[in-house]
């Protein structure tokens, strides 16, 4: 990469010096307060049960459409993140379709087992 002839000279008299004390002092500097530490961890627990109050109806209708339900999971991670929890412990999956059995047909009493019975001809409900 070049650097033009600036930067070279810069490069050269900063960087490649062998006396850094000197390029240190040469150097001007500053650290602000708060920089290196981590971020705010109750600013973000507060800022993840907020947007949980205004998104997740929102994306639980939409799954509900579409049966997509990565935005959701995407929502309930980050939200675990804030609280120092696992989000895989969490995440959704669309349930498989019910199974296309055949259903089992009702029983319907005969003549000795008791119960209602509909009389063919009449269309009338009999005791058994």
């Amino acid at each position: 990469m070049w650097l033009g002839p600036l930067a070279a000279q810069a490069w050269d008299q900063y960087v490649f010096t062998s006396n850094t004390t000197e390029a240190f002092h040469a150097l001007e500097y500053r650290i602000e307060a708060g920089s290196t530490r981590k971020p705010n961890k109750e600013y973000q627990v507060n800022q993840m049960t907020d947007a949980m109050q205004v998104l997740l109806p929102v994306f639980q209708e939409y799954a509900q459409l579409t049966q997509d339900l990565q935005p959701l999971n995407n929502l309930v991670s980050d939200y675990c993140k804030s609280r120092d929890l696992d989000p895989n412990r969490y995440q959704m999956t669309v349930a498989p379709p019910p199974s296309m059995l055949p259903a089992a047909a009702p029983s319907t009493p005969t003549q000795g087992e008791g119960g209602v019975q509909i009389s063919p001809a009449s269309g009338q409900p009999q005791l058994g």
